[in-house]
């Protein structure tokens, strides 16, 4: 999943392993729209990907990040 998230854009894998990006609350800011659509874009692709089992585990986050790191804690990974 890491590949081809990756495979979609740099911005895409950078907001999904970015624990410290927040849904921006003005998208006028300077790379705030991009970001904001990079984010909404690795949801879609994660959601998409996920057995149902797995998109019950996350299904509440908003962010690429948070449902990442869900992941991989479940999976045995470490939490970013």
């Amino acid at each position: 999943m890491g590949a081809f998230l990756r495979g979609k854009g740099k911005l895409c894998w950078d907001v999904t392993v970015d624990p410290t990006y927040v849904t921006p609350t003005n998208l006028d800011a300077p790379g705030a729209k991009d970001k904001f659509e990079a984010n909404a874009k690795a949801v879609d692709y994660l959601f998409r990907a996920l057995s149902t089992e797995e998109f019950e585990r996350v299904m509440g986050e908003d962010l690429a990040c948070g449902i990442w790191s869900k992941l991989k804690v479940a999976h045995g990974g470490i939490a970013m």
